[in-house]
């Protein structure tokens, strides 16, 4: 009797799970089946209704899309700007998190603590001033200045999560390597690297979304040079020249065009996200 209440409860408790993570399911895919739908529609169909499966597929919504945007050149600027930006945190990103972690002097943990609290800071309230300061230096107008931007932008996670991987390595196989006669840039990138490749997997993922993304600091520092325009200036504008009436069939496939790369990008990586949580969530 007692097994057989316990089963019901155990069934139910089942169907509400079911029920939930299927609501949330629906409501989280939900918003990208309705663009990925409409982007193939005319406009009056969009505006008729746009719940309505369409009566043809417009392919040449996306061509249209495509030679608005200047493509092409956007996604080719958003791909230099993702990938410099994170080559660069890889490298000095995790040579800071080892040296403040490995390292104890009063000036480190001093660093330690303004890598925690410009985590805190958000870049709206120092916008100001880092572009004044851009300019002085001629950062301003091209994508090497983005590039560098990125890197302080990012820095601060990705020091913070290098740091406590740190942790979890043990000082003994570094000793081993100076032992055997490497010098400190040798132990880093032949023994401690090596430990930080689930880490340094997530920080990636995660600072690759956050750059690919990113409207606001593109936007202050590219100007309006077209040549320059990253994926998200470049949908801006195709929203911006429609007027008081937008065109829909063209917005909606430039969002599925600028959707496309960071989906496959966490499609492959999301096994590496999740190792580096795991990871650090038990060692650290």
């Amino acid at each position: 009797m007692m097994e057989t209440k316990r089963a019901k409860r155990e069934l139910i408790r089942n169907n509400i799970y079911s029920v939930v993570i299927g609501t949330t399911l629906f409501l989280v895919l939900f918003p990208f089946v309705l663009v990925l739908m409409n982007s193939f529609k005319t406009n009056n169909e969009i505006s008729f209704n746009l719940l309505k499966l369409p009566t043809a597929m417009h392919i040449e919504n996306y061509a249209r899309a495509a030679r608005l945007m200047n493509y092409w050149k956007s996604l080719w600027n958003t791909t230099l700007v993702t990938v410099m930006g994170c080559m660069g945190l890889i490298l000095f990103g995790t040579m800071t998190g080892y040296w403040l972690t490995r390292h104890k002097e009063k000036i480190n943990r001093i660093l330690y603590i303004l890598f925690i609290g410009a985590m805190a800071l958000p870049f709206q309230a120092t916008m100001i001033p880092f572009v004044k300061v851009m300019s002085v230096l001629q950062l301003t107008g091209n994508i090497v200045g983005v590039c560098i931007s990125y890197l302080g932008m990012c820095a601060p996670i990705t020091v913070i999560l290098v740091s406590g991987a740190v942790y979890s390595i043990p000082y003994d196989i570094e000793e081993s390597a100076i032992i055997d006669g490497c010098n400190p840039l040798q132990t880093f990138f032949k023994v401690v690297m090596p430990n930080l490749k689930p880490i340094i997997s997530t920080f990636t993922i995660l600072n690759v979304f956050y750059i690919w993304n990113d409207y606001l600091l593109p936007f202050i520092l590219l100007g309006v040079n077209k040549e320059n325009y990253t994926l998200q200036i470049a949908l801006k504008k195709i929203a911006g020249e429609a007027g008081s009436g937008t065109r829909w069939d063209n917005m909606l496939p430039a969002i599925v065009l600028c959707l496309i790369p960071p989906l496959i990008i966490f499609l492959v990586g999301q096994k590496h996200i999740i190792e580096g949580t795991v990871s650090g969530a038990v060692k650290g």
